[in-house]
């Protein structure tokens, strides 16, 4: 069964000085066949922005945000098929040696999230996790974790 998500961002920016970003908020391309309405980023003022994809395939704007308060929005439809994201409850885990090393670069932290501790963004993500959104033998931890931190 079909199902129509409203979903968007509403983000603001306060800059002492003009900053360069990198602002990765774009629907993936995967996913842009499943719009209702345009993923179109608003930024107030307007500034000129460079789109490029990056290794993942995520779309992602270079600007140069100006000195003062930098809003930057979105609001649009997307189409759904309302079905669960499909688990994995036997997959198995490798060991950090064992894995080619062109995969090494999808384990780096993130500069967004505290890698040492499950906070902020992380929580969010754990109680996703425990939700069933997580996929393989990662979503069996993750679930021992949202379990442990009772989310």
């Amino acid at each position: 069964m079909a199902i129509t998500i409203r979903t968007g961002y509403a983000l603001s920016y306060e800059c002492p000085q003009p900053t360069p970003m990198i602002l990765i908020l774009s629907v993936h391309p995967s996913r842009r066949r499943d719009l209702i309405t345009a993923d179109q980023m608003q930024i107030t003022p307007t500034v000129d922005a460079i789109e490029y994809c990056d290794g993942f395939g995520n779309i992602c704007h270079v600007i140069q945000a100006p000195a003062g308060k930098l809003p930057i929005a979105s609001d649009f439809l997307v189409q759904d098929n309302g079905e669960p994201d499909d688990l994995a409850p036997s997959a198995t885990q490798s060991s950090l040696e064992t894995l080619p090393v062109q995969t090494l670069g999808y384990l780096l932290g993130s500069r967004y999230c505290e890698t040492d501790s499950p906070v902020g963004i992380c929580l969010v993500d754990l109680r996703q996790g425990a939700e069933g959104l997580a996929v393989g033998a990662g979503d069996l931890r993750l679930r021992a974790r949202a379990h442990h931190l009772r989310l």
